[in-house]
């Protein structure tokens, strides 16, 4: 029954934030009227189409590549790839989002009945989770989003069961392990949350296996490096070279340090101080920050109940702390934190559901006061139309900065090698012979592009496929003066995609 709750509220998010239909950009009624908000998420749709077309992770043919954040999302993609509609592609990679917001909400329940939440205190934060808006929101624009906070939420459900003294350790290890091990897979950056895994299970000194299940936490990880290895040479994903701050071009510890100041402290904490509007809503941030300064410290004092709550402390603080370490923090609704901000609404429903039970506890009253909890997910309702009319946006804008150039180059340039810079939209519209300027598409170019125009222009000189037209967004990256003569139609606006 509970899981039919959650298929509902989880249904009801995605009706009230996906319109039924995308008024195409006027002048150009042949554009698909039914679309995703980011050009991203057709970055998966991509790399799905070549892998269901039996050349594997490569973006462009014959040009390995592991430019898609997420390899886990990518065989969820596949059976939209059935189809050689577009639309038909589009619409299963939203049902895919609903499919991970269900689990997502599934995982929430399981998380917050082994933090030992009363009842209905689980149910109703995990209708608060699906209603919160970054993460639900990012689900059904193609994301991984939802994936990724699920497989952490699973992760941290399992290694609260292994630090309670009262559940039985070796039949539940394995599983943890391996759970803490697949996180590389919904993201890369993962990999920290399992090297975590890996120094608390060898702190496990009276469970004999613990060497081997510590290796298994970071065996996959190792693979999905090695993995990237062999398809570009590089041991890390491309998304990781062409969006990290440590891979800016000849900057010094000091500087780089000033950079991840920088992202901390003016974009990242702003959001959890409620100054981010949907984001994180005031006072969720100000709460999950005082719970997780105060569990690990709980835990100090013998403070046993606590130890639960540590576990996901821990894990939203590295969460927190890897987050700046994006040149990207802000972009598309703080995405590379997603599961951050799922994690704050954990910590906040966790400290409500204990404040509430200290209020009747000590001054009495009725067990019905923790359905109070459910003004959260109530309130959470009156945003919808709000984030409804964001994707909205989102889809139009991206039809009009794209749109006119990809109906010009499927006429005029069907085949051609094609210089991109924004490796989405128009990748999956052209599906030709690419070069990405970026690097998500063709790696050779991730470092030269975050080292300057200059060293891009020079490594385009010297790849064995040049281009011969060029779709590009000029405020993405600065290929003016390699450009010759423009083609197509006139951009509408100065930031929408020129063909030259």
């Amino acid at each position: 029954m509970e899981a039919l709750v959650i298929v509902l509220v989880a249904s009801l998010f995605a009706l009230a934030v996906v319109p039924s239909k995308h008024a195409p950009p006027a002048g150009y009624p042949t554009l698909d009227e039914v679309a995703l908000p980011l050009d991203d998420a057709y970055i998966f749709l991509r790399f799905a189409q070549q892998i269901a077309r039996g050349n594997g992770l490569e973006w462009s043919d014959g040009v390995g590549s592991s430019g898609a954040t997420s390899l886990a999302l990518l065989p969820l993609l596949l059976p939209g790839q059935l189809s050689s509609e577009l639309s038909t592609q589009v619409v299963w990679s939203r049902w895919v989002g609903w499919a991970t917001l269900v689990l997502l909400g599934l995982a929430t329940l399981a998380l917050l009945r082994a933090l030992r939440l009363p009842e209905p205190m689980p149910l109703l934060g995990s209708f608060a989770v699906l209603l919160s808006g970054p993460v639900g929101w990012g689900a059904i624009a193609g994301m991984e989003s939802a994936l990724n906070a699920a497989a952490i939420f699973l992760a941290c459900t399992l290694w609260t069961r292994i630090v309670d003294p009262s559940e039985p350790v070796a039949r539940r290890l394995f599983w943890t392990a391996l759970v803490t091990g697949l996180l590389p897979l919904a993201r890369p950056e993962n990999l920290l949350l399992s090297g975590l895994g890996f120094v608390a299970v060898m702190t496990l000194r009276s469970f004999r296996g613990r060497r081997g299940l510590a290796v298994l936490t970071l065996l996959p990880g190792a693979l999905l490096g090695l993995l990237n290895l062999a398809v570009t040479g590089n041991p890390r994903p491309a998304g990781a070279l062409a969006k990290s701050i440590t891979e800016f071009a000849y900057l010094d510890p000091a500087t780089i340090w000033a950079i991840y100041d920088l992202n901390l402290g003016e974009k990242l904490l702003p959001a959890y101080l409620g100054l981010r509007g949907a984001l994180l809503w005031p006072p969720v941030g100000w709460i999950a920050l005082g719970l997780a300064v105060a569990a690990p410290l709980l835990i100090l004092r013998q403070r046993e109940r606590f130890r639960c709550l540590a576990v996901v402390a821990i894990v939203w603080w590295l969460l927190l702390l890897a987050a700046p370490l994006s040149a990207m923090v802000e972009w598309q609704n703080m995405r590379h934190h997603h599961a951050g901000l799922a994690l704050a609404w954990i910590l906040t429903i966790a400290a409500v559901s204990l404040a509430l039970e200290a209020v009747r506890s000590r001054l009495g009253g009725p067990k019905h006061l923790r359905w109070l909890l459910g003004l959260m997910p109530a309130l959470l309702l009156l945003a919808l139309p709000g984030w409804r009319t964001e994707y909205r946006l989102e889809v139009e804008h991206l039809l009009l900065r794209h749109g006119p150039a990809a109906e010009w180059l499927a006429t005029h340039a069907a085949g051609e090698e094609l210089l991109l810079n924004d490796a989405g939209y128009l990748a999956v519209r052209h599906d030709g012979p690419m070069i990405d300027a970026i690097g998500l598409g063709t790696p050779a170019l991730a470092r030269p592009y975050r080292h300057g125009p200059g060293a891009t222009v020079e490594s385009l000189a010297r790849l064995d496929r040049r281009p011969a037209v060029a779709a590009v967004n000029l405020d993405v990256f600065h290929l003016g003066p390699i450009l010759g003569q423009r083609l197509g139609p006139e951009p509408p606006r100065e930031s929408d995609t020129l063909v030259a």
